[in-house]
């Protein structure tokens, strides 16, 4: 069959689109064709060496850590939206909350049942400034503890859309197994990247984790004061 175009299309001067090319630009956009698997097996096999590696010897081979994560919490909230509804954070009565008068409140539980993950995105910088102050002796500034956050929260919000399916069941099971998995991996993280005894790296670790609780919940209480005065 001849490839020669009929009128009135022109003579191509350029390569014709493809499926083939149009896979390519679709892996080149999410940078799978290089760098997204790679990133994540790294962050499995060894997360410090690869972080090592990524702030001071070779980023090549790495995807962008605001893209990683970024793409990360998007494909969340897309699974957890269409096909898991019952994975939201804030499991409460809103016809309760009406009941009780307060439907400025039941607005704002709304409002965090449909982006926990984002609002939790929003929180990778206070992360960022406590690992920075609690590791502050590794002299690490603090764009690369942004770094490290980064991939430490997109890579464990990749490990939330594996585990959605316990949502299903309770979800209070699913988010406190999500908590428990946050803070073993963080531990495993942070000992990985600053070669720390393991004794060590578990009380840091939980320190960090109880510290970003904190820091996620005063944020949390923020914003809801921001949608309940503004919206």
């Amino acid at each position: 069959m001849s490839s020669q175009l009929p009128e009135p299309f022109p003579e191509p001067q350029i390569e014709r689109v493809s499926l083939r090319k149009m896979w390519v630009n679709i892996l080149s956009i999410l940078n799978l064709e290089r760098g997204m698997f790679y990133t994540i097996w790294q962050l499995i096999l060894a997360p410090g060496t690869a972080m090592q590696r990524y702030l001071f010897l070779d980023r090549s081979r790495f995807i962008e850590p605001l893209k990683f994560l970024v793409i990360a919490v998007a494909f969340f909230l897309f699974m957890a939206i269409n096909y898991f509804p019952n994975s939201n954070w804030f499991d409460v009565d809103q016809e309760a909350s009406f009941s009780n008068g307060s439907e400025s409140y039941s607005k704002v539980t709304v409002f965090l049942q449909q982006y926990a993950n984002l609002v939790m995105l929003f929180s990778v910088p206070i992360a960022a400034w406590i690992s920075w102050r609690l590791f502050r002796k590794y002299r690490l500034n603090y764009g690369e503890h942004l770094v490290l956050n980064a991939f430490l929260y997109g890579f464990l919000t990749f490990v939330s859309i594996l585990m959605l399916p316990l949502s299903l069941g309770s979800a209070s099971t699913y988010s406190n197994s999500i908590l428990a998995v946050f803070c073993i991996y963080s531990i495993y993280f942070f000992q990985s990247l600053f070669s720390m005894p393991w004794g060590k790296a578990i009380g840091y670790g939980l320190l960090f984790n109880v510290l970003n609780l904190l820091g996620s919940v005063i944020f949390l209480a923020l914003v809801m004061v921001v949608l309940m005065v503004f919206f």
